[in-house]
């Protein structure tokens, strides 16, 4: 039996996944954490970032399916959305968001921050389930600096990924946590299924 090699592998891993009204998605997101997280002093791209990626790879590791399936690159301090620039500037040629720099904590240094001018209902484009995830997500970024922010989100399949790349969402599958004996004896179990099978 041939090997399969490691490029075969990864070209069937997913980095974008279509998902119906993904744009609009997208856009109720951004607006609902910027007036989630208005409050807090060290939102600004970084926490929006990371809580867009958080979001879409919980959905996806919780359910196998993430909530805008769009793209996410590996960036030196983490996974940001790959269109960002050209969704804040959609958004803002559509009146829905401000963007300003504003003072980060300590004051040394400008955090760039969208203003939401639109609310938005939830329930219009999200299942409960959708909604829990992006509930949880929010309050997992509240309260963290940025710098906090980037570092928690150099989880495996961030790690895994090279800079500049798209991270798949397959690698939210992928856990830093020691298996349970049951969940060893169970892949044993697969292993030495699909190993007859081949």
């Amino acid at each position: 039996m041939a090997k399969r090699s490691a490029a075969g592998f990864e070209s069937r891993l997913r980095t974008r996944i279509h998902i119906k009204d993904a744009t609009q998605k997208l856009h109720a997101l951004i607006l609902h954490i910027s007036q989630q997280l208005a409050d807090d002093p060290s939102f600004g791209a970084t926490k929006l970032n990371k809580t867009l990626w958080r979001i879409d790879f919980t959905a996806f590791a919780a359910r196998g399916t993430p909530i805008t399936g769009l793209s996410y690159q590996k960036l030196e301090k983490g996974p940001v959305l790959r269109s960002m620039p050209h969704v804040i500037r959609e958004m803002q040629e559509q009146d829905k968001i401000g963007y300003l720099d504003l003072p980060a904590l300590g004051g040394k240094k400008t955090r760039k921050v969208v203003i939401p001018r639109k609310t938005i209902s939830l329930d219009d484009l999200f299942t409960d389930e959708e909604q829990a995830i992006i509930a949880f997500c929010i309050n997992l970024e509240r309260g963290k600096t940025a710098t906090q922010s980037s570092r928690d989100s150099h989880v495996p399949a961030v790690e895994m990924t090279e800079l500049k790349h798209d991270i798949p969402y397959e690698l939210a599958l992928i856990s830093e946590r020691r298996p349970s004996r049951a969940a060893f004896e169970h892949a044993k179990k697969l292993a030495v299924a699909l190993a007859k099978r081949n």
